[in-house]
């Protein structure tokens, strides 16, 4: 794998891989191609232009992303639920936060109807 990353180069990377829906979004149809997947490996991987960076490096890096990123979200809900006032909550320091947060909070819900159990009288 290619070495340690830019702030610009990581922010860069969250950008594409946000772009590229079928890589994070599970509802969406193509989710499920793998084929449709590589192909959006292989043009990040492009776009990127990094030495040694390959498509199936990655999914990695993603998943790197993603394991730097869930212990700042900890950090800020601890943080949050410990009583400590407004200005002593964590904000994470990690330049790519804001994007990588637009993603996973929109990865993860789907618009459903929903019905209520309750019965009117």
């Amino acid at each position: 794998m290619t070495g340690r990353w830019s702030e610009e180069q990581s922010t860069k990377f969250v950008c594409l891989c946000r772009d590229n829906e079928v890589l994070w979004n599970c509802f969406g149809e193509d989710y499920k191609h793998r084929d449709t997947r590589n192909a959006a490996y292989e043009s990040m991987a492009r776009e990127m232009a990094i030495p040694n960076l390959t498509a199936k490096e990655v999914p990695k890096k993603i998943k790197n992303m993603r394991s730097t990123y869930c212990p700042e979200v900890t950090k800020m809900s601890k943080s949050k639920s410990s009583g400590a006032g407004a200005l002593d909550v964590h904000t994470p320091t990690i330049k790519w936060f804001v994007e990588m947060e637009e993603i996973m909070k929109t990865s993860n819900t789907k618009d459903r109807e929903t019905f209520s159990n309750l019965v009117c009288k």
